[in-house]
């Protein structure tokens, strides 16, 4: 596991073991902390401008990974539009896991090393208009559905098509991840008119099992409910979006003549993400790996139909698709 990700499993094995009195005290300093440094703050009363103000969505570092970071910045546009503000992302001043030490795709902010910047003008500009506020680093919404940790609302046709709506005003792909999709479409000659969409989370979410997180189901479930849609002859292909090799195993035993080959762990990935406008600094393993991971969220969110359990990945892939999945089943457990 990551580093991250070893941090994670023993804070969850500690929140297990800890008395609930004893974990809410050290809770209550680390929201002090949080208060002084990351609350919400108003900048727009140094300005003179008469234009529209900015809302500058910043996550505490060093965020999570790339679609829980996504998540976050959806609430900080969901927040803008209910306040009329403009939204732009700022992962240059608070970095995440993602930043590089030196300038990559051109820029410092790790927001641009995937997704376009939400609005045209550039950070430098909006801090020096000093017509802006910086949202908070966490919990945007504050107990608003969107910052709910179970993703329940994904379940919800009307709230997930007002995440759709945002994602299509706001959250698109740059130029490079544009170019590896459509690598990756061509590599897998991609037909998702037939194609059922398969989404499981593994590895070390099953291990670490945060806390308040979507729980995911057994594996032989899953396969049992594909087996089931796929016996009505609609689909002749399966997308399986996993980081789990263990679960691309037994995928691969079950319909090895309908699953769509891997990509993410092939060398045509890791081949194509250096090569692509001649990176400076070259792209590092986790940067490939991610890229990987956007492409193959991007991908489910255009099959015909889907099983997915609830993970940031497949609720950003719920999201893009805006409910024209035909019939989806989304696998919802409770929480951890």
């Amino acid at each position: 596991m990551r580093l991250k990700s070893w941090f994670s499993f023993f804070k969850g094995k500690i929140r297990k073991a800890t008395p609930d009195h004893f974990w809410l005290l050290l809770g209550r300093y680390r929201r002090k902390f949080f208060l002084v440094n990351y609350s919400e703050r108003d900048y727009r009363a140094q300005s003179k401008s008469s234009d529209k103000a900015y809302f500058v969505i910043r996550r505490e570092p060093p965020g999570a990974g790339l679609f829980s970071n996504l998540n976050h910045v959806i609430q900080g546009l969901y927040e803008a539009e209910r306040r009329n503000l403009v939204p732009i992302v700022d992962m240059a001043n608070y970095w995440t896991e993602y930043s590089q030490p030196s300038k990559y795709l051109g820029t410092r902010n790790a927001w641009e090393y995937f997704f376009e910047q939400t609005d045209q003008v550039t950070l430098k500009q909006v801090y020096k208009a000093q017509n802006y506020i910086l949202s908070k680093g966490n919990r945007i919404v504050g107990d608003d559905w969107l910052a709910d940790k179970s993703l329940k609302y994904v379940l919800d046709p009307i709230k997930n098509e007002k995440i759709g709506m945002l994602f299509r005003r706001y959250i698109h792909l740059n130029k490079h991840s544009r170019f590896l999709l459509n690598e990756t479409k061509n590599y897998l000659d991609w037909n998702p008119s037939k194609t059922l969409g398969v989404s499981l989370r593994g590895t070390d979410y099953l291990s670490i099992e945060p806390h308040g997180h979507p729980r995911q189901p057994e594996l032989i479930d899953v396969i049992s409910e594909v087996h089931r849609r796929m016996s009505s002859n609609e689909f002749e292909s399966i997308f399986l979006a996993t980081e789990d090799s263990h679960i691309r195993r037994e995928f691969e035993k079950e319909f090895s003549g309908a699953l769509i080959k891997d990509f993410r762990n092939s060398e045509f990935f890791e081949r194509i993400v250096p090569r692509n406008m001649k990176m400076k600094p070259a792209a590092t393993n986790g940067i490939v790996n991610t890229y990987a991971y956007l492409v193959e969220t991007y991908l489910l969110s255009e099959t015909y139909s889907c099983i997915a359990s609830l993970a940031n990945g497949s609720a950003a892939a719920i999201a893009i698709n805006c409910n024209e999945y035909m019939e989806p089943t989304f696998l919802y457990l409770g929480t951890y």
